[in-house]
């Protein structure tokens, strides 16, 4: 720091480990982003109370907590009144291109029956419910289920998903290739399995999904209660296939667009915006406080 020139820096931790740097840089602020639960990475309970102990004492320590929902507010805003609501956001720029005409659809999709019933991201058993999408499979053979993302090597193996034509893995694509495959979506699906982790969690699919203009279905969970005038969220996986066809069936331009609307408001921009706000608050309560020393 010293070779850079750098003189009271702004300590911004993400780890709840870093308690024990807070006051050795002489920093002018400390600012904890917490993004997840960590202790749900946890199995024993010893684990689970150590965690807490330094989670709470950076909490303690920080001049403003930022968390991803209201869920993470309660827990850590036991801990620190000034905590901040901030959610995951999205690259809208990117993800609307695949309402764009000039848009290719992605050529791997291109032969496939309709409807595509799509789902872009992370292939592992701990986030999707291969329960629901079997059932859907069985239900209707004549859709197409496209996974695209970084399949896990158990689900890869997974004899039961080998056994249907009709579901469809398309491993870690190029990040500007996504909306080609994006557009070839006739419904994009948020089939996650139940989870403390999706319970507490701000998903930037849901923004990212919005900015295509595409018609939504998701199982619930908190973050997407306040969508439901936007995603069919479904609450069994009789209600999710018939979410599905639904949503195909009634599409319009005009729900398109208002859901790309809606996705304007959640964007990367918006989100450092409301943090920058914030920060520029605690950083004037800080010079108050030197002022006054």
């Amino acid at each position: 720091m010293r070779r850079l020139g750098f003189s009271k820096p702004i300590l911004w931790a993400y780890l709840f480990r870093l308690s024990g740097m807070v006051g050795r840089l002489s920093e002018k602020a400390v600012v904890y982003d917490c993004i997840e639960h960590d202790e749900h990475f946890v199995s024993s309970e010893n684990g689970k109370r150590k965690v807490r102990a330094l989670e709470e004492s950076l909490c303690r320590k920080a001049d403003v907590v930022f968390v991803m929902n209201p869920q993470l507010h309660r827990l850590k805003g036991q801990w620190n009144p000034h905590t901040v609501i901030v959610p995951s956001g999205a690259k809208i720029t990117h993800f609307s291109k695949a309402a764009d005409p000039t848009t290719p659809i992605a050529e791997e999709l291109a032969s496939l029956p309709r409807p595509i019933v799509g789902y872009f991201g992370q292939v592992d058993r701990w986030k999707i419910d291969f329960d629901l999408l079997i059932y859907l499979t069985r239900r209707h053979p004549d859709w197409s289920l496209v996974l695209v993302g970084p399949v896990a090597p158990d689900v890869r193996g997974d004899v039961r998903l080998a056994t249907f034509r009709n579901i469809y893995f398309f491993d870690r694509q190029p990040y500007e290739r996504i909306p080609c495959f994006l557009k070839g979506f006739d419904v994009c699906t948020m089939p996650f399995i139940p989870s403390e982790n999706i319970e507490l969690s701000s998903p930037l699919k849901l923004y990212e999904y919005l900015a295509t203009g595409k018609p939504i279905v998701s199982v619930p969970f908190p973050a997407v209660e306040e969508f439901s005038e936007y995603v069919s969220i479904a609450r069994s996986p009789e209600a999710f296939a018939a979410a599905v066809k639904e949503a195909y069936a009634v599409d319009t331009q005009e729900l398109a667009y208002r859901r790309m609307r809606e996705a304007e408001a959640h964007s990367w921009e918006q989100r450092v915006e409301r943090k920058r706000v914030a920060l520029h608050e605690v950083l004037m309560k800080c010079a108050g406080r030197e002022a006054c020393a």
